[in-house]
């Protein structure tokens, strides 16, 4: 499952991975070399600017735009501008299983402009099935710079490509290890964009546990339901609107069997078309109700009982 970016937490120096990042470079002498190796395969002609950072927040914003439709691909964009004009030649992000790399995408909307330019990646080009079109395409289109927001964070996949686009002749420039000509508050407000935008698969790679979001409605008082039971319309509209944007996030959306018996819920986004999340319903019983919203709708519904010591 998927959060909302913005999270107090996410600043790079309290995010996992950044910590884990520093905490090897400072304990583990014996990698030093391999430290100084991987920094040599991003060695750019010039430092990070502005407008490098701005672009690197563009790719990372175009990637959110598809949270919840690219799975089993992390959120990933591609931007290709002229650096002579500043003019955005080409753009796009990956979408779900099967579909074309957003690289891919970029150079062939760009065409015959891809030739000379930047290409800004909020994530390092990666496939989870070892398709290198990818990185082919910006070769074969002739982009003479790669600008990268975060190292991809699946060890197979991390300094992968980074190390092709060098090898190839290309520039590369990794964000938070690259040199910066411009205000570090803008380099760690980008960052914390590319951050951001592939927060689930963050913390799935640090923690080896799924991105979980506890939702819930309480009154003023406290209370999240009456003495009978009764929670509905605890919540108002505008927030019942947040957790429909929440779900349409969300690879799944679980609930115990209990919301199922008194609240009836659906657990769909209420939207036409666009991504539904698997619903999940936990039960110890598995004394569900024949008739309910859930068994009704179009959407994937997956029931599992819990087995306890004492049930």
């Amino acid at each position: 499952m998927q959060a909302l970016p913005g999270r107090a937490h996410f600043w790079p120096n309290a995010h996992p991975l950044h910590r884990t990042r520093q905490q090897t470079h400072q304990h583990s002498p014996g990698r030093t070399q391999a430290t100084q190796l991987r920094s040599n395969r991003a060695r750019v002609t010039a430092p990070l600017s502005g407008d490098d950072l701005d672009g690197l927040v563009q790719a990372s914003q175009l990637a959110q735009s598809l949270q919840g439709v690219t799975a089993p691909h992390p959120n990933a964009a591609c931007i290709l501008v002229n650096p002579s004009s500043s003019t955005v030649v080409g753009s796009a992000c990956q979408r779900a299983q099967g579909t074309t790399p957003s690289e891919v995408l970029a150079v062939q909307q760009a065409r015959a402009a891809a030739k000379g330019s930047t290409a800004y990646l909020n994530l390092e080009s990666g496939d989870c099935h070892g398709d290198e079109s990818a990185v082919a395409a910006l070769v074969a289109a002739g982009v003479s710079r790669v600008v990268v927001g975060l190292r991809h964070p699946l060890r197979h996949l991390r300094n992968k490509a980074i190390a092709a686009y060098a090898a190839a002749g290309l520039d590369v420039a990794v964000l938070g290890e690259a040199p910066l000509a411009s205000d570090p508050a803008a380099a760690e407000a980008a960052l914390c964009s590319c951050l951001s935008a592939n927060e689930a698969l963050l913390h799935r790679a640090v923690l080896k546990q799924p991105l979980s979001i506890l939702k819930y409605a309480m009154t003023l008082d406290g209370k999240i339901a009456t003495a009978a039971g009764h929670s509905a319309w605890v919540s108002s509209a505008q927030s019942r609107a947040k957790v429909f944007e929440m779900r349409a996030a969300s690879d799944a959306v679980v609930v115990g069997g209990n919301t199922v018996r008194r609240d009836n819920p659906r657990l769909t986004t209420r939207r036409e078309g666009g991504h539904l999340s698997v619903r999940v319903v936990m039960s110890r019983t598995l004394d569900l109700p024949d008739k309910a919203n859930l068994w009704d709708t179009q959407v994937s519904i997956l029931v599992t009982g819990l087995l306890f010591a004492n049930p």
